[in-house]
């Protein structure tokens, strides 16, 4: 693309914005990585790793400070590896500032001061002198953390945990730029939505490692603070979006998952190159996306190396089943659902349930198609026969004809009666039989239910739950995806098409006025995510915010806005 310097780009501002070196860009490593969020009222970060910091540069303009940031600040670009922007003064005068991620354990600044005969102190303040592990200073002879410019002048400064490596600004600057030059952008869409999606994808590259540890492929972290590892299901969503940045990435993503699975077939919910990973596992999507990888360009390779593996993997899946009714449950609902305080679980930790079991089967679905291309009959048949098995069982088992609604079963054999979006991931599988179909979907068309300003909320909105916590009300839009997907499986396009608008509004409505990319929404469209409890709390410890710069929720956007109708 020739006229690629005035593609549209990201470049609104907000506090949390991952700022991290990207493992398309060189080496990462969760032992030794700088890695930063931006501050809310100053030009700089707050430090997350390898320790918590401070770090802003502090401007007088001949003696007088500059203040108000971010105001009347004007930024060229605000990505997840490099900024721009025209920081406002006295008058006329504007201070130039850039930052670019060098390395894995380097941010560089450059200032420049273009203003004749005026007089630009620059002091780089760092939150406390006694930080072991983070430094900060200028380049170039004289105090490392204050400089005296006359202009036209330029000064650069570095944050770093680590020896700073020899570079060139400009170069590294615009490496990062870069980045956007060939990415995929849409035909026929606004500024807002091309901008939100060059955003989505420097998430997309920030959540990005390289192969390090026990994991040696190019992973895909949910967030680069505080999540910071490799997670399951997470990680099936990102290689959907990050396959649009490099198709070998997205298979790498998923071969590194595999390479944690054990020897009896099970693969845990989080998964650390160094250290222990953990003992519960998390909704099985392994099959389904590597299937969409090789639909959208992975040669017979990739399937031929992976698969078996994912036979493994189904094998051990079906042992899940600890009452033997032929009914999987989860051996801890809430955290290996992936629905962490979801009401489904106040009353029964761990039912039969409809997501696993509506899971598991579309996961045979997609085994059975890449086992007959590779002609592996006995896999095949399997998968056909157990696929049947399944389904009938959630058929019989799990759908309540009363409320024309799955639920998950309880100990005492009665329906677990709470709606939320977990009950229309049988239309995902392909499992609901076509006289039930219109009666799931009513449910989604219902305003008092899930489709409300911003659909699908996670909990339906009749239900007394119904609130703005986490998997309580708020939207999901992976979830979002996997309905969308089941819709359009049954021919249900209009429902589908205007899920798939809202989410695509709401994403980047959020990302214009907040900056970032969150983890959840508002289902009544008015609350900012920042302030949507997560776990019972509003902020403070992250485990009682909104995580923000998320790669599933960039990577959904990236799909429903380049794949189309």
């Amino acid at each position: 693309m020739d006229d690629w310097a005035d593609l549209t780009m990201p470049f609104f501002w907000g506090e949390g914005i991952i700022f991290a070196c990207s493992g398309l860009d060189g080496t990462t490593s969760v032992k030794n990585e700088l890695v930063a969020t931006t501050l809310k009222d100053e030009p700089g970060f707050r430090t997350r790793y390898p320790e918590e910091a401070v770090f802003f540069p502090r401007f007088h303009v001949d003696g007088k400070p500059v203040k108000g940031f971010p105001g009347n600040t004007t930024f060229t670009l605000v990505c997840n590896d490099a900024m721009s922007m025209v920081i406002p003064a006295a008058g006329d005068v504007s201070i130039f500032l850039r930052y670019a991620v060098v390395d894995n354990t380097t941010i560089a600044g450059k200032v420049v001061f273009s203003c004749p005969g005026r007089g630009l102190t620059v002091e780089l303040v760092l939150s406390s002198e006694s930080t072991s592990e983070i430094q900060a200073g200028f380049l170039g002879e004289g105090d490392s953390r204050r400089r005296e410019l006359k202009g036209p002048s330029e000064v650069e400064f570095v944050l770093s945990c680590g020896e700073v490596p020899d570079y060139e600004f400009e170069d590294v600057y615009t490496a990062r730029y870069f980045f956007f030059k060939d990415l995929p952008r849409p035909e026929n869409r606004s500024e807002k939505i091309d901008r939100t999606l060059m955003k989505c994808f420097s998430v997309l590259k920030a959540n990005i490692h390289s192969a390090q540890g026990n994991i040696g492929w190019d992973w895909s972290t949910p967030d680069r603070y505080p999540h910071r590892y490799a997670w399951l299901w997470d990680s099936a969503f990102n290689a959907i979006g990050i396959k649009y940045i490099s198709h070998k990435i997205a298979e790498n993503t998923i071969l590194a998952v595999l390479s944690k699975q054990r020897h009896h077939g099970f693969i845990p919910h989080m998964m650390l190159p160094y250290g222990d990973d953990s003992n519960i596992t998390q909704p099985p999507l392994l099959c389904w996306v590597a299937w969409h990888l090789f639909q959208s360009g992975s040669g017979i390779q990739f399937i031929e190396t992976i698969f078996p593996k994912l036979v493994q993997y189904l094998k051990h899946l079906m042992t899940m089943d600890r009452n033997g009714n032929g009914l999987m449950e989860w051996s801890d609902g809430g955290p290996e659902s992936g629905m962490d305080n979801s009401p489904r679980f106040d009353q029964v930790k761990n039912p039969d349930a409809v997501d696993l079991n509506s899971f598991i089967a579309n996961e045979l679905l997609y085994l059975g198609k890449m086992a007959a291309l590779l002609n592996e009959s006995e896999i095949v048949q399997y998968c056909r026969g157990k696929w049947a098995v399944l389904a009938g069982r959630v058929n019989s088992l799990l759908w309540n004809e009363e409320d024309g609604i799955y639920y998950d079963l309880g100990p005492d054999g009665a329906h677990v009666r709470v709606k939320t979006v977990a009950s229309f991931v049988p239309m995902f599988a392909g499992i609901v039989p076509e006289n039930r179909i219109n009666r799931l979907a009513e449910h989604l068309e219902d305003p008092n239910e899930f489709n409300r300003p911003f659909p699908v909320s996670s909990v339906s909105g009749d239900e007394p739950s119904f609130c703005d916590d986490m998997w309580r009300g708020p939207v999901w839009t992976n979830y979002n995806y996997i309905i969308i997907e089941g819709l359009r499986r049954y021919g249900l396009d209009d429902i589908a098409q205007h899920i798939t608008d809202r989410t695509i509004d709401q994403i980047a409505h959020w990302y214009n006025e907040e900056g970032v990319i969150f983890e959840y929404f508002d289902s009544e469209a008015k609350t900012s995510p920042r302030s949507l409890h997560r776990k019972g709390k509003v902020g403070g410890h992250w485990l009682h915010t909104c995580i923000k710069d998320y790669s599933w929720t960039a990577a959904v956007f990236a799909e429903l806005v380049l794949r189309g109708r």
